[in-house]
């Protein structure tokens, strides 16, 4: 995304469409292109499904294709609405969403989670998405409840989302204190879940939002950290000064180190700033 230049949005959309629509990289099925471990429990939820009635169909919320089924031919990319990276979608994450949605995409399929639901008026929708995600597909989703015969059908796990009351009858209760039920990192918590309620076989909305509410009943508070906002100056300073005593010092490391001295930075955050620091020398 970052070589994608262009002042107004239909420029960037029609450059970026054109380059997956014209490359000569061989396509390969989206849920065999993505790597990591949130796709890792992604094939997992896909195989336990197929022991459980109804049927679970994977779809992909995609900054670089949009909405796709798992099956859909793509070429390997770099997209995302999360900030801090050089390849983050700029000018709006909604707009640009609803801009891929009049994209034909690479399979012919429904292009707008509103389309899902008009297509099986009785289905039901589990939305897995981090809050950045959630936000560009929230008009979407919107539209979306509007065709819903029923509002059980619609479900949302986005642990640690900001609130929202027009989407909050359908948001599921979770929090990072499920880490400790389902394991694996925070990136990937709100899949796990979803994994683990399908794997039981919990599937109605009711059912679901009881579960999860008897769970973090179990858990412990949350630790709540009191640090410091910092700028970007501030974090490129630390990990210089860092990196002049141990050049090879990771970013994990620093950021460890950076929040054990009491200042606050979200990885994606200090990460970029760390590769604009490493990349740009001294």
């Amino acid at each position: 995304m970052r070589s994608v230049t262009g002042v107004r949005m239909a420029t960037r959309l029609r450059r970026w469409t054109t380059h997956l629509s014209t490359s000569t990289a061989p396509a390969i099925a989206a849920l065999d292109l993505y790597a990591g471990e949130h796709w890792g429990i992604a094939r997992r939820l896909a195989q336990t499904s197929a022991s459980h009635r109804p049927r679970v169909e994977l779809w992909v919320c995609s900054a670089g294709y949009g909405l796709i089924p798992v099956t859909a031919p793509i070429i390997p990319y770099a997209a995302t609405f999360s900030p801090g990276s050089p390849d983050s979608v700029t000018g709006g994450a909604s707009a640009w969403w609803a801009a891929l949605a009049d994209w034909e995409g690479p399979a012919g399929a429904p292009r707008r989670l509103t389309d899902l639901v008009t297509a099986d008026p009785t289905g039901r929708l589990l939305v897995v998405l981090s809050g950045t995600y959630l936000r560009a597909c929230r008009d979407d989703l919107l539209r979306a409840v509007e065709g819903l015969s029923d509002t059980e059908q619609l479900s949302i796990l986005s642990a640690g989302s900001d609130p929202d009351p027009e989407l909050s009858a359908f948001l599921l209760p979770a929090d990072a204190r499920l880490q400790a039920v389902v394991g694996g990192s925070l990136q990937a918590l709100n899949i796990r879940i979803a994994q683990r309620l399908v794997a039981a076989g919990i599937v109605a909305h009711d059912a679901m939002h009881d579960e999860l509410t008897k769970l973090l009943a179990d858990q412990r508070p949350l630790r709540r950290y009191d640090r410091r906002r910092v700028t970007d100056t501030e974090v490129r300073h630390f990990i210089r000064e860092q990196r002049a005593v141990n050049a090879d010092a990771s970013p994990t490391s620093l950021l460890r180190t950076f929040r054990e001295t009491g200042n606050a930075c979200e990885q994606g955050r200090f990460a970029a700033v760390f590769r604009a620091e490493v990349g740009g020398g001294q």
